[in-house]
């Protein structure tokens, strides 16, 4: 962890650098085509601000139902239980009557045991008939309602499309909310930290997922088959191919219709990601210009600790100067890397803050501090590169004079 923290803090100029030439590059580049999208769409910032509240608040009311009376639907459900009962009855009634056993001791066990499980199946049948009757009469009290409603009632057909619909609905978020928790559980997979033991779980719980969806759509399409008219079904292999939740069309069939909605017309979807684009990329300028001047305010801060301390351990003669400047030397290369990386900074166009060292809060600007530490790294000119590539050179030669005078023992 050591290396790591050391590592991550040689970077940091860099880092900060390479966020703010990214952050210019964006702004540089999408400024443009953000006016002219909002000129072609004719919309304004105001436009797009109230869309994004009203998209907010659909999401957030996304999954309550549409309001109904309840009453009616708690009736109308078991309304329709007792058709389906009194089917049931009917043939298992029809069966236990025409039911002819087969004379003979061979068979007289086998008839015996059929004819129970037929009766058996006529007495729960009757059971539930009576069961559904007596609570339908109960309902019907209790709502006033007089004489019992039939089919051809139009308040009937008004339930049991509200009931089709309501399916159909509940099976669409089902599926809607499995196929989002399949993206996200994807894109934490090809996350760059996600260890090897994250990666198998989430690859077996994928596998499952995979079922169970297929499941759910099988659910959808029956569901919507259902309405009136029918919608289109929906295909495994088009769900399974999903990369992004923009792809999801299902997603603006909800209770609240989106498609007529100016914030769902996919121009101006991807004119309100190219404004807050340019947002995100104006607020990392605005944390690259604090953080630049924070860390050069730490540099000469450290930079005058460090003076401090190497002066009182020479004054007092300790062993521990030659260790301590050994490791003010390696922390001083550092931070010369880093301030170039600084001083770069500052010299972007873009650059608007203050250049120079801060003073941190509940301190006093130090005194002392070496200038060299707090300046740009100076290039050598031409000249002493040249007298330098000399000694270079001089040193080779003699180091290659003395290994060729060596003998082997």
């Amino acid at each position: 962890f050591k290396q790591w923290d050391e590592d991550k803090y040689l970077n940091l100029g860099t880092f900060i650098l390479n966020n703010f030439t990214q952050a210019m590059d964006i702004i540089e580049c999408n400024t443009p085509a953000l006016k002219d999208a909002k000129k072609s769409l004719n919309i304004s910032n105001k436009d797009m601000d109230s869309w994004k509240c009203e998209e907010a608040q659909f999401f957030a009311t996304l999954g309550n139902e549409q309001p109904y009376d309840i009453r009616q639907v708690v009736y109308i459900e078991p309304l329709q239980d007792p058709r389906d009962a009194e089917s049931k009855s009917t043939r298992v009634n029809t069966r236990f009557r025409t039911f002819i056993p087969v004379t003979g001791p061979k068979f007289y066990e086998k008839q015996v045991s059929d004819t129970r499980k037929i009766e058996t199946e006529c007495c729960h049948a009757i059971v539930k008939v009576e069961h559904i009757t007596r609570e339908l009469c109960e309902l019907e009290v209790e709502l006033e309602i007089s004489p019992q409603l039939t089919p051809a009632h139009s308040k009937y057909q008004e339930v049991v499309n509200f009931l089709v619909e309501r399916k159909y609905r509940r099976a669409l978020d089902k599926l809607q909310k499995l196929v989002i928790q399949c993206l996200f559980k994807l894109h934490k997979l090809n996350l760059a930290q996600t260890g090897y033991k994250m990666r198998t779980h989430l690859s077996k719980s994928l596998q499952t997922r995979c079922k169970t969806i297929q499941k759910a759509v099988a659910a959808y399409n029956a569901a919507t088959a259902t309405l009136k008219p029918p919608r289109p079904p929906l295909e495994w292999s088009k769900v399974s191919h999903y990369d992004f939740l923009e792809e999801f069309n299902l997603l603006q069939d909800t209770w609240n219709d989106i498609c007529k909605k100016r914030w769902s017309e996919p121009a101006v979807c991807k004119t309100i990601k190219l404004r807050c684009r340019l947002e995100r990329a104006q607020e990392e300028i605005i944390w690259c210009t604090v953080k630049v001047r924070r860390l050069h305010t730490a540099i000469r801060d450290e930079a005058s600790l460090f003076q401090d301390v190497l002066s009182e351990l020479q004054a007092a003669k300790d062993p521990l100067y030659i260790t301590a400047k050994d490791f003010v030397n390696r922390c001083l290369r550092v931070n010369l890397a880093l301030l170039t990386c600084v001083h770069q900074v500052y010299e972007l166009s873009g650059f608007t803050g203050s250049q120079g060292p801060g003073v941190c809060l509940g301190t006093t600007l130090p005194t002392g501090t070496n200038d060299s530490i707090m300046s740009p790294p100076q290039r050598s000119n031409e000249s002493s590169d040249k007298e330098e590539d000399n000694d270079v050179q001089g040193n080779i030669g003699g180091i290659a004079e003395f290994v060729g005078g060596l003998t082997i023992a």
